[in-house]
């Protein structure tokens, strides 16, 4: 079955989430102690850039893992987000938005499609493992030294050393040949 929600537009909310979450705090409380639900919402908030940036779709920058492991990561998240106003005790009032986040993220996972996307195509990969192959040969190939590369006739067969070649002279004889 194809969900409606792609892995873009996925990554436009997963930012948006992040901003709401880290703006959270300071929009609904009225009084200048916020205390756990100020922490619980930043944590969240400002979990959720990196594991954005990188997830292997189209706003992901530096794409280190799937989307179906970002999905795994969103529901861990919405669960943690849904339980915290019991885990830190926070009161009536400020245990609702929390909830309300934790609801949104779970529906998005629930209708996001994980292979909506891959920037990695089978060429690619193949091209990558043909490139890796080719890096561990030349790796693992061996090199020859320095030693490898002596003359033939820097030693006689007998171990002695070659007689010296004779220079051409530059004076009388050359003239006379």
């Amino acid at each position: 079955m194809r969900k409606p929600i792609s892995s873009k537009t996925h990554g436009f909310m997963d930012y948006a989430m992040a901003g709401t979450l880290l703006a959270l705090p300071w929009l609904l409380s009225r009084d200048k102690r916020r205390g756990a639900p100020l922490w619980v919402s930043s944590v969240a908030g400002a979990a959720i850039v990196p594991q954005s940036l990188f997830t292997d779709y189209e706003w992901g920058v530096n794409k280190m893992y799937s989307m179906r492991t970002h999905l795994r990561s969103d529901v861990a998240s919405a669960l943690l987000l849904g339980a915290a106003p019991w885990i830190f005790g926070f009161n009536r009032r400020t245990r609702w938005p929390f909830l309300a986040a934790a609801a949104a993220e779970l529906g998005v996972v629930l209708l996001s499609d994980p292979n909506a996307y891959s920037g990695r195509t089978p060429a690619a990969l193949d091209r990558a493992f043909e490139k890796g192959k080719d890096l561990i040969s030349r790796a693992t190939e061996k090199k020859p030294s320095q030693r490898d590369f002596q003359p033939e006739d820097r030693t006689a067969s007998n171990g002695a050393a070659p007689a010296p070649k004779a220079k051409a002279r530059k004076g009388a004889e050359a003239m006379e040949a």
